[in-house]
């Protein structure tokens, strides 16, 4: 049990990468928010490529995130809310214009932003407003019953995506040792309350999205199944109707949910898009 032991004491999110950054110089400013429950790693190639082409670019660590998960259970979405404003005022008081750019549940975040503090213009990427199914109408009440979930239980410790998403959280952990991955498939927990708030987040998101008239970029993957392109095509139809002069542009593109993690295949497309929309005359 000793191999226990030592990974229930690992810290988990301990590399330099998955902190708060702030890169380039440039006179525009650029917030990119990173979603649920990750790390500014996630928005990083998206930074540097701004930074590289005379962007300002910053990505904070949400509360509760990274070395901080320890604390999630004690967070509420006041606190990311109230934490990405306050990044979002200092960017707009030093540069100009200033863009919003959200991931997953950083597109949540960065509806709420725009509609209390428009951006010159909006980036929404694989943008997380609720979940298929009856879930998100079930948590509400699962939460006074069932208060915690196991997030690994069902988890296949041989898929390549899952044990990418371990090295970044746990890189020393041995997903090999059987009785490793029993630990972390009954012993790893997540508060219910926690996962209410992701989906209150999202719905608050869904019902602000019409009145949000700033210019708008939504990029999907295909294959995402997390934020699901039928419901992200919801999410832009209620978009496309607070723009009266059409300024709402939807790409589509094959790729999972995580389109702009480091090394995945569509991180340059999506870049790519990014800036062709930052040098579009709307």
């Amino acid at each position: 049990m000793a191999e226990i032991a030592r990974v229930s004491e690992l810290k988990p999110y301990q590399g330099p990468e998955l902190r708060s950054f702030q890169l380039g110089q440039g006179p525009g400013g650029v917030l990119l928010i990173h979603g649920f429950p990750g790390t500014p790693a996630e928005v990083r190639g998206i930074g540097k490529a701004l930074a590289e082409n005379g962007w300002h670019a910053r990505g904070p660590l949400l509360p509760g995130f990274g070395p901080d998960i320890v604390s999630l259970a004690d967070k509420r979405r006041e606190d990311w809310l109230k934490a990405v404003g306050a990044e979002w005022g200092a960017l707009r008081a030093d540069h100009d214009p200033c863009v919003l750019i959200g991931f997953s549940m950083g597109g949540a975040l960065a509806l709420h932003l725009a509609q209390h503090f428009p951006p010159d213009r909006l980036v929404l990427i694989a943008p997380f407003w609720r979940l298929p199914g009856l879930l998100p109408r079930l948590v509400p009440v699962l939460k006074l019953v069932l208060p915690e979930m196991k997030p690994f239980k069902d988890a296949d410790f041989d898929a390549p995506e899952v044990q990418a998403g371990f090295q970044r959280l746990l890189p020393d952990v041995d997903l090999d040792d059987p009785e490793v991955r029993d630990y972390l498939q009954e012993e790893i927990t997540l508060p219910l309350s926690v996962i209410d708030e992701v989906f209150r987040l999202g719905a608050e998101a869904h019902r602000l999205a019409r009145t949000v008239s700033v210019p708008t970029l939504v990029i999907q993957g295909r294959d995402d199944q997390m934020a699901r392109p039928e419901l992200t095509r919801k999410l832009v139809e209620r978009l496309r109707d607070g723009k009266l002069d059409g300024r709402m542009i939807y790409r589509e593109i094959g790729g999972p949910h995580e389109l702009i993690h480091e090394g995945s295949e569509q991180q340059a497309e999506v870049i790519e898009l990014i800036f062709d929309f930052l040098n579009e005359k709307l």
